[in-house]
């Protein structure tokens, strides 16, 4: 399995170490990635162009390296590249030439500001990327326990065949579980109330859960706890919420939704976990 390590050299990076080391990805080859971002000065026109000092260039390539270096030593058999460009191009451009299984890297929860125009790296990284994306929100959680998101839907069970491939070794339990939202519609105050119009049935949950462990079988994970449930709520808030009640250290969700502009970019329910979420975020790209 290759994994791409994505680092900042100005942030610290143990609680990425600390994640890769906890998942215990079997055969895992992992690269150190951590990308010289170009420096740009602005002036004024009247002043002419502005020259950034050659040893400033040569202080941050060489910050750049070592800290790409000192990440590696900790990490047995690990390989270091250090390119000079666009963070998020970079490691996208690196993860499809290598072929990696799993891109690895940090992530802040994002203001208002921020889920309005998100970070160019992560935005990078989820809106783009090819491979497998591991977001380390929560530095130190549990990751023996996690809660797969799943709509049982055909992509999702290529999904889940992509996380049995590469199961992490720490996991002890998984919550496979599926949210159904039964209210009305909701579209502003200036609209009438859809529940005084529509009724949405109950689901037949016994089917549902039949249905999710005929998809998603605990024989597929020996020696972990699989536990089948259907949520009634939103696919937004409610997995979060399951996440946080059932001590979740990773939520595991499809990187693409179901229209053609989902597949295009990504799924909204992703998106919003990506933006929003607080809990260590698995998105999956079969």
């Amino acid at each position: 399995m290759k994994v791409i390590l994505a680092i900042h050299p100005g942030y610290d990076s143990a609680p990425l170490t600390q994640a890769l080391s906890q998942l215990a990805l079997r055969g895992a080859v992992v690269e150190v990635v951590s990308v010289i971002e170009p420096v740009t000065v602005s002036a004024p026109f009247s002043f002419g162009a502005v020259n950034v000092p050659s040893n400033v260039l040569t202080q941050i390539e060489e910050s750049t390296n070592a800290a790409a270096q000192r990440v590696a030593e900790r990490i047995s058999g690990a390989t270091t590249w250090v390119p000079c460009g666009d963070p998020a191009m970079e490691i996208n451009a690196r993860a499809e030439a290598t072929g990696a299984d799993l891109i690895i890297t940090g992530s802040e929860r994002k203001g208002l500001f921020g889920s309005l125009f998100m970070g160019s790296v992560t935005r990078g990284l989820a809106l783009h990327g090819k491979s497998s994306l591991f977001l380390v929100k929560q530095g130190g959680a549990d990751l023996s326990t996690m809660v797969f998101a799943t709509d049982m839907s055909d992509y999702s069970k290529k999904c889940w065949e992509s996380f049995i491939a590469h199961a992490p070794g720490c996991l002890r339990k998984l919550h496979v579980t599926t949210t159904v939202d039964v209210s009305a519609p909701n579209y502003g105050w200036l609209f009438p109330n859809m529940a005084d119009f529509i009724s949405i049935p109950d689901p037949n949950v016994e089917k549902m859960v039949a249905q999710q462990r005929n998809m998603f079988p605990e024989s597929s994970l020996p020696g972990v706890e699989v536990i089948h449930e259907v949520v009634m709520s939103d696919a937004q808030d409610g997995l979060a919420t399951a996440a946080d009640e059932r001590g979740a250290g990773a939520l595991i969700v499809g990187g693409q939704g179901h229209t053609w502009a989902d597949r295009v970019f990504i799924g909204s329910v992703a998106l919003h976990h990506t933006m929003h979420g607080e809990t260590n975020l698995w998105l999956l790209r079969p």
